[in-house]
């Protein structure tokens, strides 16, 4: 091999193990990567003094 097949190929390698790092890492910590909101509201604008307009949004599903 020449010294910039051998470049690409190591660069290619370190590129590859990054990734799988990656990949593995967010195959790990899948759980906690998942958003899950809470239902209750932690407060209102009105507690908070701030005024505000009622909004209701239809739908018909």
């Amino acid at each position: 091999m020449t010294s910039w097949t051998r470049r690409v190929a190591v660069t290619l390698g370190v590129v590859l193990l990054l990734y799988a790092a990656a990949c593995g890492y967010m195959w790990a910590t899948q759980m906690e990567q998942v958003f899950e909101p809470t239902a209750d509201w932690q407060t209102t604008p009105d507690r908070m003094g701030m005024k505000y307009d009622a909004l209701r949004i239809l739908a018909n599903i």
